[in-house]
């Protein structure tokens, strides 16, 4: 995937940047891997996404992630008890 930093903010973010929004950064989102869907793709290019989680190895996002759902249903199921 290529990850081009903001030419406008360079890089620093901050909602005042026209450009970016505050992301900071541009994702190529078409230069995944050929077998990802398109639907897939056209989520990830509307989802705001961190370019550093992005950069993780795929254990590092797999734990992070089961840890935001662990609390997210932690949190949100009524108790049954």
């Amino acid at each position: 995937m290529i990850i081009d930093e903001c030419i406008c903010c360079g890089g620093e973010g901050g909602e005042e940047c026209p450009l970016c929004d505050g992301l900071r950064f541009f994702l190529d989102f078409k230069s995944l891997h050929s077998d990802i869907e398109d639907f897939m793709i056209d989520f990830y290019e509307e989802s705001p996404l961190d370019v550093y989680f992005l950069k993780l190895g795929d254990d590092e996002k797999r734990f992070i992630l089961d840890e935001q759902l662990r609390r997210y249903f932690e949190n949100s199921a009524p108790d049954v008890t």
